[in-house]
């Protein structure tokens, strides 16, 4: 398919691009596929997450964010955004707080319900390290109640070291690919048929498990070699996998 890119993990992910038109326009969107997948008994504890997420599929009033994702016993969650919510569970440190219930579709989905109104569906995995990584897809616009339609991504809050971020990663957002080398803290990257450029990056920030980079962007890094971005421009949402 010449559309199709997609990149094979050792641990079973799948990471890639798909090529389509979107609204009258050609966009190249993020794949990504997961296996071992969660079950209800799998999915408690504390993610961080970054997300991408406009008002409606129009992808008017579009913004990007990270912040912490909390699953609890009896199928409820909440969640901080630009926030630490193992730091402050009730109040968010003053961010804006959200919560609800889960309820299980099987086969290791997820609906997510705030208030009665289904805001979307998510799905989990866990890696062979025992990492979990969620993909959670937000679907119900903001005009009928929800949060809006895009992209959460998020893993189970751990702490980075220069051994989780060295090495050669694949990376896409909505209209880019490229690839990254990265050493310790410091890295090298080059656009498909654009430019290069290099950056450094502070790892355990604002957080653990979260990386700040000196270009405006905030990852996670799940420990088996995925990241998600969250960018200050000029796209919302990236996507790596780590390859060697």
């Amino acid at each position: 398919m010449p559309n199709v890119r997609v990149f094979p993990a050792q641990n079973g992910m799948l990471s890639g691009a798909v090529t389509l038109p979107i609204n009258g326009t050609t966009q190249i969107v993020p794949l990504v596929g997961l296996p071992n997948l969660l079950t209800i008994a799998g999915i408690l504890g504390d993610y961080n997450c970054v997300e991408g997420v406009c008002a409606d599929s129009t992808r008017s009033s579009c913004g990007v964010s990270y912040g912490t994702f909390h699953v609890g016993s009896g199928g409820t969650w909440a969640s901080c955004t630009q926030a630490d919510y193992t730091a402050d569970p009730t109040n968010c440190n003053g961010q804006p707080k959200s919560n609800g219930t889960l309820n299980y579709l099987g086969k290791g989905r997820w609906q997510i319900l705030s208030g009665g109104v289904r805001i979307g569906t998510t799905m989990g995995f866990q890696a062979p390290n025992g990492q979990k990584v969620w993909l959670i897809d937000p679907s119900q616009p903001t005009a009928k109640g929800g949060f809006g339609v895009g992209l959460v991504a998020g893993s189970i809050r751990t702490s980075i070291t220069t051994n989780t971020t060295t090495g050669s990663w694949l990376y896409a957002g909505l209209g880019y690919l490229g690839t990254l080398t990265v050493s310790g803290k410091s890295y090298t990257g080059q656009n498909f048929g654009g430019s290069s450029y290099s950056d450094s990056m502070t790892l355990n920030s604002p957080w653990a498990g979260l990386v700040t980079s000196s270009n405006g962007a905030d990852a996670l890094l799940a420990g088996t070699g995925v990241y998600a971005a969250a960018n200050t421009s000029p796209n919302p949402l990236e996507m790596g996998l780590r390859y060697q």
